[in-house]
């Protein structure tokens, strides 16, 4: 007996937990959210209603949060979607940069536009979505090392790794050279291939274009190997720290590793490679010495809400 009652509480259980997924709002939906950190990411798009009469106004509204390690500015919206709906001109959407989390608490914001449905004769059902905007920066780090044949020999390479890192944004920096740099018959300086590569980690594409309000970080995006603003980094900045960090310039002179690039494309809007070689000014040849290398992209960066389907009703 105590066995069938504990059956019968169980699935009494199930049906509440089955029926409470359908409690929430009317018409919403809430992007899918991956284990990484990728910049602004929008959480929710949703409406008053899951449909609407004829010549109706209602609000179309979307969340999103700043989860990744730089602030978020500049951040504007547009409809992308909005069929035959109207937008009442009067509300217009600003929000405050927004700063990286505290101790996993996410700033956030939201835009609203309050629309209108048209005036119609048949029922029909319309899209509305949402693309939000906003300036970003992503860095990434990585150690070279100069290191003398016998220190190598003693400690073996595995001793002296890369650590290539990059800070959580919508694009990731990778830094890649051939490590260790091995020092032989005490050289002055040591020529490093470096390869710093950037990918697009999140659904949302590059676009530096200025959206409705303005906003964009270059005045002009057909720039480096830039041919438009879809695609295209504004900057790629590159320095280092160390006391190895003096590099050769054009003149046979030594100055601190400084490298700034400007309109850096992504090719099909996933990935951008610059390679350069590097001669580095060796102090000591007898002593392990290395370089921390820092590779910053700044960049305007755009991410689309979930497509809301809205059914207009005629009049009856």
């Amino acid at each position: 007996m105590k066995k069938r009652n504990l059956l019968a509480v169980l699935a009494l259980l199930a049906i509440l937990i089955s029926f409470s997924g359908c409690l929430g709002p009317r018409n919403s939906s809430k992007n899918q959210q991956p284990s990484e950190l990728p910049g602004l990411v929008i959480t929710n798009a949703q409406t008053d209603f899951n449909s609407v009469d004829s010549g109706e106004t209602m609000d179309f509204a979307v969340s999103f949060e700043n989860r990744g390690d730089s602030t978020a500015k500049d951040i504007d919206g547009v409809l992308i979607r909005r069929g035959s709906f109207t937008i009442n001109p009067i509300y217009v959407n600003a929000t405050a940069d927004i700063e990286p989390p505290i101790q996993d608490v996410f700033g956030g914001d939201e835009f609203t536009w309050e629309i209108t449905a048209p005036n119609i004769t048949q029922d029909r059902t319309e899209e509305l979505q949402a693309r939000v905007y906003y300036n970003y920066s992503t860095q990434g780090f990585a150690t070279i090392h100069f290191v003398p044949r016998d220190i190598i020999r003693e400690k073996g390479q595995a001793a002296f790794p890369i650590d290539s890192s990059s800070s959580n944004g919508p694009l990731n920096i990778e830094i890649v050279a051939n490590q260790p740099v091995i020092l032989r018959n005490s050289p002055s300086e040591a020529t490093v291939r470096i390869t710093v590569i950037v990918n697009n980690n999140w659904n949302g594409r590059i676009e530096s274009s200025a959206t409705p309000h303005g906003h964009s970080i270059s005045s002009s995006n057909k720039k480096g190997d830039c041919t438009g603003a879809l695609d295209c980094i504004d900057s790629l900045n590159i320095s280092g720290f160390g006391a190895t960090c003096n590099v050769k310039q054009p003149d046979g002179s030594f100055a601190p590793l400084s490298i700034s690039e400007t309109g850096v494309r992504m090719v099909q809007g996933q990935q951008a490679r610059k390679t350069y070689a590097l001669t580095f000014k060796i102090n000591d040849p007898n002593a392990e010495t290395s370089c921390q290398i820092r590779a910053e992209a700044t960049y305007r960066y755009r991410v689309d809400s979930s497509v809301i389907p809205i059914t207009i009703k005629a009049p009856i």
